[in-house]
């Protein structure tokens, strides 16, 4: 007979308001085995409860079995199992009251705090429905135009794509990387012709912007980012990039976006706030 089996309990649960650790799933842990009890059942607003159901259940399975089927022992042979118990954690959540305002946010009590939770959720759900405007608006577009492409440059993009992934000889690939290429070129395209044709200028508090939100996205500090950008030679890139996104969303400022309850979307209200220039950007900011 093996020597007794010593098994741990912990109880763990999402992270939360106020919890930084993530404790919303149970580790039984045995000399060889692991089995994973509970994780995150029934959403944040209940996960400890259904993981603490989890653990009961467990304990009990567990405290009634006095005998089990063995890792290392032959096939259909028994054995008995000693468990000690040596903890079970329970996360105590605090009373949601102006305390808890207090100490989780900037205001000083629970009414102001959910007044600006609502606004910010609701200014969110604006922000997306704004968002699938623009790109319902800009399929529209490009399914009502029909735009003549070289087929020189889709040969040369598609080549310059796939020798970079080191797949140039493969056709399915290919096919797939094409059509793709096409969507984007023909997009460029469009809205090439739209900035054209609104005057389109792209200024300095507007580069900027986009510069903030792409280093951001890629991870790197602004510095480090419009370094990169202008030793590879992508100022042009980006200028092009931000003036296409204006010229979209001065069409979309002319047309009438509506929810599914008919409600309107100011789209105004969500666009930034940027200090307005006069000179138009003709180069990136000094990093």
């Amino acid at each position: 007979m093996p020597k007794d089996f010593s098994l741990q309990f912990c109880s763990r649960s999402h992270t939360g308001k106020v919890k930084r650790n993530n404790e919303d799933y149970l580790r039984i842990h045995q000399n060889g085995f692991l089995a994973a009890i509970a994780d995150g059942m029934g959403g944040t607003d209940f996960g400890e409860v259904a993981s603490q159901i989890a653990v009961d259940a467990s304990i009990e399975y567990l405290a009634n079995t006095t005998s089990t089927k063995l890792l290392k022992k032959p096939a259909g042979e028994l054995g008995n199992v000693k468990v000690n118990l040596k903890a079970v954690k329970q996360r105590d959540l605090p009373e949601i009251d102006d305390a808890f305002a207090k100490l989780s946010s900037e205001f000083e009590t629970l009414a102001e705090l959910k007044a600006d939770l609502a606004t910010r959720l609701t200014k969110l759900k604006q922000m997306q429905q704004g968002a699938q405007a623009r790109d319902l608006l800009l399929e529209k577009l490009l399914s009502s135009v029909e735009i003549p492409l070289p087929d020189e440059i889709i040969k040369d993009e598609v080549d310059d794509h796939l020798e970079k992934e080191g797949k140039l000889d493969d056709d399915k690939h290919r096919a797939e990387v094409n059509e793709e290429v096409k969507k984007t070129i023909t997009r460029e395209f469009l809205l090439d012709s739209i900035v054209k044709a609104e005057s389109v200028a792209v200024n300095e508090g507007e580069l900027t912007e986009y510069l903030l939100r792409a280093a951001a996205r890629y991870g790197m500090s602004p510095d480090q980012f419009i370094k990169e950008v202008s030793q590879a030679g992508q100022v042009s890139t980006m200028v092009a990039e931000v003036a296409r996104a204006k010229a979209l969303a001065q069409v979309l400022g002319r047309v009438d976006v509506v929810d599914k309850s008919g409600n309107k979307i100011d789209l105004e209200a969500l666009r930034p706030q940027t200090s307005p220039a006069s000179e138009p950007a003709q180069s990136l900011p000094e990093a």
